[in-house]
Protein backbone atom coordinates (compact mmCIF):
# COMPACT_ATOMS: atom_id res chain seq x y z
CA UNK A 1 0.00 0.00 0.00
CA UNK A 2 1.52 3.15 -1.31
CA UNK A 3 1.33 6.45 0.66
CA UNK A 4 -2.20 8.20 -1.28
CA UNK A 5 -0.11 11.51 -1.14
CA UNK A 6 -2.67 12.92 -3.88
CA UNK A 7 -5.17 11.97 -2.27
CA UNK A 8 -4.14 13.64 0.82
CA UNK A 9 -3.51 16.96 -1.09
CA UNK A 10 -7.18 16.73 -2.33
CA UNK A 11 -9.08 16.30 0.92
CA UNK A 12 -6.62 19.00 2.18
CA UNK A 13 -7.48 21.64 -0.43
CA UNK A 14 -11.30 20.23 -0.95
CA UNK A 15 -12.21 20.05 2.14
CA UNK A 16 -9.85 21.49 4.37
CA UNK A 17 -8.62 18.56 6.53
CA UNK A 18 -6.18 19.32 9.40
CA UNK A 19 -5.23 15.89 10.23
CA UNK A 20 -4.48 12.29 9.02
CA UNK A 21 -4.14 9.21 10.94
CA UNK A 22 -2.12 6.37 9.37
CA UNK A 23 -2.74 3.12 10.79
CA UNK A 24 0.03 2.37 10.57
CA UNK A 25 3.14 2.83 8.69
CA UNK A 26 4.58 -0.51 8.44
CA UNK A 27 2.04 -1.40 5.83
CA UNK A 28 3.01 1.87 3.61
CA UNK A 29 5.16 0.83 0.60
CA UNK A 30 7.88 3.10 -1.50
CA UNK A 31 10.41 1.98 -3.48
CA UNK A 32 14.07 0.72 -2.48
CA UNK A 33 15.36 -2.17 -2.16
CA UNK A 34 15.33 -3.52 1.95
CA UNK A 35 12.29 -2.80 4.15
CA UNK A 36 14.53 -0.31 6.01
CA UNK A 37 15.23 1.92 3.09
CA UNK A 38 11.63 1.34 2.28
CA UNK A 39 10.40 2.50 5.94
CA UNK A 40 12.86 5.20 5.75
CA UNK A 41 11.32 6.50 2.40
CA UNK A 42 7.95 6.60 3.41
CA UNK A 43 8.92 8.42 6.97
CA UNK A 44 10.47 11.07 4.96
CA UNK A 45 7.58 11.15 2.39
CA UNK A 46 5.46 11.78 5.32
CA UNK A 47 7.44 14.40 6.94
CA UNK A 48 7.49 16.42 3.90
CA UNK A 49 3.84 16.46 2.85
CA UNK A 50 2.57 17.32 6.52
CA UNK A 51 5.45 20.34 5.74
CA UNK A 52 3.77 20.95 2.58
CA UNK A 53 0.34 20.95 3.47
CA UNK A 54 0.55 22.23 6.87
CA UNK A 55 -1.43 19.58 8.26
CA UNK A 56 -0.58 17.32 11.73
CA UNK A 57 0.41 13.78 10.30
CA UNK A 58 -0.52 10.92 12.97
CA UNK A 59 1.38 8.16 12.09
CA UNK A 60 1.49 4.44 14.26
CA UNK A 61 4.47 1.94 14.06
CA UNK A 62 5.05 -1.07 15.79
CA UNK A 63 8.05 -1.37 18.31
CA UNK A 64 10.46 -3.81 17.87
CA UNK A 65 10.12 -7.03 20.47
CA UNK A 66 13.64 -5.99 22.24
CA UNK A 67 12.30 -4.28 24.79
CA UNK A 68 9.46 -7.03 25.81
CA UNK A 69 12.99 -8.87 27.71
CA UNK A 70 14.37 -5.49 29.14
CA UNK A 71 14.93 -5.50 32.95
CA UNK A 72 12.77 -2.15 32.76
CA UNK A 73 10.06 -2.00 30.19
CA UNK A 74 10.59 1.77 29.50
CA UNK A 75 10.40 2.55 25.70
CA UNK A 76 12.93 4.46 24.10
CA UNK A 77 13.08 5.87 20.50
CA UNK A 78 15.51 3.32 19.26
CA UNK A 79 12.47 0.84 19.90
CA UNK A 80 10.78 2.01 16.67
CA UNK A 81 10.45 -1.29 14.40
CA UNK A 82 12.68 -1.31 10.98
CA UNK A 83 14.64 2.31 11.16
CA UNK A 84 15.79 5.35 12.65
CA UNK A 85 14.65 7.22 10.22
CA UNK A 86 11.64 7.37 11.95
CA UNK A 87 12.66 8.59 15.03
CA UNK A 88 14.65 11.33 13.30
CA UNK A 89 11.93 12.27 11.04
CA UNK A 90 9.19 12.93 13.61
CA UNK A 91 8.14 15.85 15.63
CA UNK A 92 6.62 14.12 18.65
CA UNK A 93 7.31 10.52 19.38
CA UNK A 94 4.46 8.63 21.90
CA UNK A 95 4.83 5.44 23.11
CA UNK A 96 1.30 3.60 25.23
CA UNK A 97 2.25 1.19 27.81
CA UNK A 98 -0.86 -1.43 28.99
CA UNK A 99 0.72 -2.35 32.17
CA UNK A 100 -2.31 -4.99 32.42
CA UNK A 101 -0.70 -6.25 29.21
CA UNK A 102 2.58 -7.37 31.66
CA UNK A 103 1.05 -8.45 34.81
CA UNK A 104 -3.12 -9.54 34.55
CA UNK A 105 -3.26 -8.07 38.75
CA UNK A 106 -2.58 -4.65 37.66
CA UNK A 107 -5.82 -1.99 36.45
CA UNK A 108 -6.76 -2.81 32.59
CA UNK A 109 -8.23 0.41 32.50
CA UNK A 110 -4.88 2.04 33.70
CA UNK A 111 -2.08 3.11 30.47
CA UNK A 112 1.28 4.92 30.98
CA UNK A 113 2.02 7.00 27.76
CA UNK A 114 5.75 8.23 27.50
CA UNK A 115 7.06 11.05 25.91
CA UNK A 116 10.27 10.34 24.42
CA UNK A 117 10.38 13.34 22.07
CA UNK A 118 9.22 16.43 21.51
CA UNK A 119 11.45 18.80 18.33
CA UNK A 120 11.94 22.15 19.83
CA UNK A 121 10.21 21.82 22.89
CA UNK A 122 11.26 21.03 26.78
CA UNK A 123 9.67 17.23 27.74
CA UNK A 124 8.15 18.58 30.91
CA UNK A 125 5.44 15.90 31.51
CA UNK A 126 7.35 12.81 30.25
CA UNK A 127 5.46 9.96 31.17
CA UNK A 128 1.46 10.68 31.76
CA UNK A 129 -0.97 8.17 33.78
CA UNK A 130 -4.14 8.01 31.81
CA UNK A 131 -7.26 5.62 32.05
CA UNK A 132 -9.97 4.43 29.68
CA UNK A 133 -13.66 5.20 29.82
CA UNK A 134 -14.70 2.52 28.17
CA UNK A 135 -18.38 3.83 28.19
CA UNK A 136 -17.20 6.73 26.00
CA UNK A 137 -14.45 4.74 24.12
CA UNK A 138 -11.74 7.62 25.16
CA UNK A 139 -8.84 8.06 27.51
CA UNK A 140 -8.52 10.61 30.33
CA UNK A 141 -5.41 12.09 31.94
CA UNK A 142 -5.18 10.33 35.78
CA UNK A 143 -1.94 11.96 36.70
CA UNK A 144 1.64 12.48 36.20
CA UNK A 145 4.70 9.92 36.45
CA UNK A 146 8.28 11.84 36.95
CA UNK A 147 10.96 11.07 35.04
CA UNK A 148 13.16 10.72 38.53
CA UNK A 149 10.92 8.29 40.08
CA UNK A 150 11.08 6.13 36.73
CA UNK A 151 12.89 3.48 37.70
CA UNK A 152 11.09 2.86 41.16
CA UNK A 153 7.77 2.18 39.05
CA UNK A 154 9.61 -0.41 37.50
CA UNK A 155 10.07 -3.87 38.67
CA UNK A 156 11.32 -6.16 36.43
CA UNK A 157 9.17 -5.69 33.42
CA UNK A 158 6.31 -4.84 35.51
CA UNK A 159 4.61 -1.43 35.97
CA UNK A 160 3.91 -1.09 39.71
CA UNK A 161 2.60 2.79 40.26
CA UNK A 162 2.32 2.36 43.84
CA UNK A 163 5.96 2.38 43.92
CA UNK A 164 6.11 5.44 41.56
CA UNK A 165 5.63 8.93 43.73
CA UNK A 166 3.02 11.42 41.53
CA UNK A 167 4.21 14.79 41.60
CA UNK A 168 3.08 17.19 39.01
CA UNK A 169 4.94 19.87 40.96
CA UNK A 170 8.16 18.68 39.56
CA UNK A 171 7.29 18.64 35.96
Amino acid sequence: CALPISLIRKYVEEYGVKYVALDYVGKLTAAGGSRVEQIGAVSSMIQRVAAETGIIMIVLAQMNRALEHRQVFIPTMSDLKETGQIEQDADVILFNVWPWKLDSTKDPNEFLVFLSKNRNREIRRPVIKMRFNGARQMFVEDGIVGDATLQAGFTGTLWNPDAAVKDSEEF
